[in-house]
């Protein structure tokens, strides 16, 4: 059943993305959301992911006076590295853009964790590819973790696996709960 939901959401994202238009303002509109939610929390530093696959593209925040960092993964291990506008990128694994000379960080440094998801539910549970790299990442971190999604890519009820880290916050194009 996961299987079937993880293949049918990310079809559904696909579609969605290849009209630009709508992906693009749907983006724009969590960007705003998700600046809402950091103004609200008082957030110095935020991780954020940049995007593959039709995920939300929620790199516009990088224009808030705050430090970033996005993530580097070596096998199912994430690391943050700080990045900027003029960070130079090299495809990584999986398909992602990561920085071609990493400046690591400790984790501890960061207040705010975006991650992208294939799908939430209501519960603030989230479902990605199904590697559990954020899982093991977020597992002992003391900071806000968000799951940044479409509004479609809410379903009803997903069964999270005990090693699963639930959300302590779900940011839409609608907004976020």
């Amino acid at each position: 059943m996961l299987g079937d939901i993880r293949k049918s959401v990310i079809n559904k994202r696909k579609m969605f993305a290849s009209d630009a238009g709508r992906y693009e303002g749907a983006s724009r509109a969590a960007v705003k959301n998700a600046a809402k939610l950091i103004g609200a929390l008082g957030v110095r530093s935020v991780m954020l992911y940049l995007p593959i696959g039709g995920e939300a593209d929620i790199t516009g925040i990088m224009a808030l006076p705050l430090s970033f960092y996005i993530p580097v993964t070596e096998g199912v291990t994430i690391r943050p590295a700080h990045y900027t506008a003029d960070t130079s990128l090299i495809r990584g694994e999986f398909g992602v853009n990561v920085p071609a000379e990493p400046q690591f960080v400790d984790k501890d440094l960061v207040d705010l964790v975006l991650v992208p998801a294939v799908a939430v539910d209501k519960e603030k549970n989230r479902m990605g590819y199904g590697k559990g790299c954020y899982d093991r990442f977020l597992a002992d971190m003391d900071c806000v973790k968000a799951a940044v999604a479409f509004d479609f890519q809410i379903v009803e009820k997903l069964d999270p696996l005990p090693h699963d880290i639930k959300m302590d916050y779900i940011i839409t194009e609608s907004g976020y709960f």
